[in-house]
């Protein structure tokens, strides 16, 4: 397995039909086209022949996403555009690893096998991004609570009824039902 990674190199445009990712910006001019192709050569650089990477619109919740049936590794077009090459850098490699664990062992996961794979190939080997170190898009709602004003982020309505996990200890309490704020 090879420990580098070639995501710092600069790749000329490729084959590849990019053009409906070249609107989308990172603050550092990074056209999302870019950030593909730097993804689809890491994958190659790591012997994942015939897995492909994309670029999620629709993601808001999640960095990135290995489905290795299709063999696709996906990043989220919001994290590039929020944070950037230099910070999704770790998310790709994190999908990566889990391409490289599936290819070798048939299955993937967050254990043991996965994080070695994942810290040999320069990813931090943990689980998820958090709000703490990355930005992260405005939801579309919020679901409030009316008795300790806790927000919950939703970027879809919600089509149930929910009640404040920290004020309804006992079940479910019509007291405590989240109410829904649209932000935007």
């Amino acid at each position: 397995m090879k420990t580098s990674t070639p995501l710092n190199y600069s790749f000329k445009n490729t084959n590849m039909e990019l053009e409906k990712y070249d609107f989308q910006w990172d603050e550092n001019g990074h056209k999302a086209s870019q950030v593909l192709m730097k993804y689809q050569k890491a994958i190659d650089f790591y012997g994942l022949h015939g897995w492909k990477a994309e670029i999620n619109s629709r993601a808001k919740r999640r960095g990135g996403c290995c489905k290795p049936r299709k063999k696709v590794l996906d990043v989220s077009a919001w994290l590039v555009r929020k944070n950037g090459f230099r910070r999704i850098e770790n998310t790709i490699l994190h999908e990566i690893a889990h391409a490289i664990e599936y290819n070798e062992y048939g299955k993937t996961d967050h254990g043991p096998r996965w994080q070695r794979i994942a810290r040999a190939i320069g990813c931090d080997g943990k689980r998820c991004f958090t709000s703490d170190n990355t930005e992260l898009p405005e939801p579309k709602y919020y679901l409030v609570c009316p008795n300790c004003g806790k927000k919950s982020r939703r970027h879809r309505k919600p089509k149930v009824s929910y009640a404040c996990g920290t004020c309804c200890t006992n079940g479910y309490d019509e007291k405590y039902k989240l109410i829904l704020q649209q932000n935007h």
